[in-house]
């Protein structure tokens, strides 16, 4: 009995450690579904912009806004669009694919948007009428592409494994976006690109974080609007922005800095430009017939305690495990608390000491 001693005092210690086990919960605002899980709420609208938040004074909203064609022969990014889709014109098929509970991401939901775009086909000189000065109507390739984006937001970090590493998603502070690109038909393009813009319902800087650095993208300042700038990759699995507020961050979206195409792992190219005081950018990938890409960005807010709310709900759903299991068992979990919270830690503190580093200094 003297034995079990040291394991029972563990036991006590850890179980009324004050952390929040409620549901992901999911209720309707008008035209909105909305998701609340910990610091963080999903608002998903019936097209693909997405609002999140910790707070409803203030808000941040991603919105996916065109996919545009073009060829690299022609001059690269941009030189010359070839076709172009706009999201907010289709028709958006919008529902709740899965809710539950999983060992790894505790209570979740998934949500999805999904659609099949045409695409506006551009030609490279712009044709007039005869006799007329009204342009031409441009052709339409019916059924270019079908799109979907999967919103999953879970209360307990968990960890995606991926060809070229892993990463964690925060639980209760963080969502992650599946998004699935389907090329159907052959629009003469090579390249594809989907362009996403970044704006908040008050006036912040953007952080850009790149392999030159940190930069700072003041709206209405910086850049000029509309100039477009290429995003140099860092080695790092994930590219970084933020949202950022008397030099502190108040949310950030993160996206992989390789996607799956066709099964393969690819490096993403990107580029980013400022349009109307919103933070543009452009993630691009192949453009073929039959082409399958796969991609999938993280949006949050800082703040939270994932990993030590895994522990703690381990503890409580395994309560007689842990009062029979041996002292090297609550070694074990000792080890995992604190190379997990260690983990979490050093991305906390990458993305909250920002004014430690050289780009707050200026």
């Amino acid at each position: 009995m003297r034995s079990l001693l040291p394991i029972l005092v563990t036991v006590l210690f850890v179980a009324p450690i004050p952390v929040s086990t409620a549901a992901v919960s999911t209720d309707y605002s008008g035209q909105n579904l909305i998701v609340n899980s910990g610091n963080l709420t999903v608002m998903l609208s019936t097209y693909p912009e997405i609002a999140f938040y910790s707070s409803p004074e203030e808000k941040f909203f991603l919105n996916y806004e065109e996919i545009l064609g073009y060829n690299e022969g022609d001059g690269g990014f941009g030189s010359a669009w070839r076709i172009r889709a706009s999201l907010g014109d289709a028709v958006w098929e919008r529902k709740i694919i899965e809710t539950g509970k999983s060992p790894t991401m505790g209570n979740y939901t998934k949500m999805a948007l999904s659609a099949t775009l045409d695409g506006v086909q551009i030609p490279s000189v712009p044709q007039m009428g005869v006799g007329s000065q009204q342009p031409i109507s441009q052709p339409i390739l019916r059924d270019w592409c079908s799109v979907s984006f999967t919103i999953t937001v879970a209360d307990r970090t968990y960890t995606v494994n991926t060809d070229r590493g892993r990463y964690s998603v925060i639980g209760g502070n963080e969502a992650k976006i599946d998004i699935s690109i389907e090329v159907l038909k052959d629009a003469g393009v090579d390249t594809l690109t989907l362009k996403q813009s970044l704006r908040s319902t008050e006036t912040q800087n953007y952080v850009l974080q790149d392999l030159d650095g940190m930069k700072r993208i003041a709206p209405g300042a910086g850049i000029p609007s509309g100039s477009i700038e290429y995003f140099r990759n860092t080695p790092e699995i994930e590219q970084k922005m933020m949202f950022m507020g008397n030099d502190e961050e108040k949310a950030h979206y993160f996206w992989e800095s390789y996607a799956t195409v066709n099964g393969e792992s690819m490096e993403v190219s990107a580029h980013y430009a400022q349009e109307d005081g919103a933070l543009v950018i452009y993630t691009s990938y192949p453009a073929a017939a039959g082409i399958s890409v796969y991609h999938d960005p993280v949006i949050g807010v800082p703040g939270g305690a994932g990993p030590i709310k895994e522990v703690t709900d381990f503890v409580y759903e395994n309560m007689l495990s842990l009062l029979l299991g041996a002292v090297t068992g609550a070694a074990a979990i000792s080890v995992f608390a604190y190379s997990k919270s260690r983990k979490e830690r050093s991305r906390d503190e990458d993305i909250l000491n920002l004014e430690e580093s050289e780009y707050f200094r200026k």
